[in-house]
Parts: C-alpha cells; structure tokens; sequence
C-alpha cells in the first residue's frame, strides 16, 4: 500500500515538473551579452600592474589558484552583469 502511495506520488511530482518546465520558453534576447571581466580578473589586473617583474613572477601562481577556486562565482556574474 505504501509503495503504491510512493509511485504515485513521484509520477505526479515527474509529471508536474515536465509539465512546468515545458510552459516557459526561453528566448534569446540579442542585446544580453556574456560579460567576461570577472574570469580570472585577478590575474589580468595583475598583469597590467606597475610591479616590479620578479613580484609580478612570484604572485601569478597565487593568483591563478584564486581565480581558479573563484571561477563559478566569475562566470555567474558574468551572466549576472
């Protein structure tokens, strides 16, 4: 009897998800771009820095690991932005 209630409770809960999800079309809206400015911003700004070139060799590696771990937060904003 319970496994009953459970089958029929998930195909409802498939059934209404499917059902959601297929009303809503997306379309692409031509003046939304992609914004890429946050991706690895870090390690551009430090490129573009007045630094001494041996700081600037030490620092990259630092800054790659950030900009790595940061990266989902990046290309969320850039959807966001």
């Amino acid at each position: 009897m319970h496994r009953t209630k459970r089958i029929v409770a998930a195909l409802l809960l498939a059934l209404s998800l499917v059902i959601g999800a297929s009303r809503h079309v997306a379309y692409a809206d031509e003046s939304i771009r992609y914004n890429t400015e946050y991706i690895y911003a870090t390690t551009r700004g430090l490129a573009e820095t007045k630094m001494h070139p041996a700081l600037k060799v030490t620092l990259f590696p630092v800054t790659l690991v950030i900009d790595t771990l940061l990266l989902p937060f990046a290309a969320l904003a850039g959807f966001v932005s």
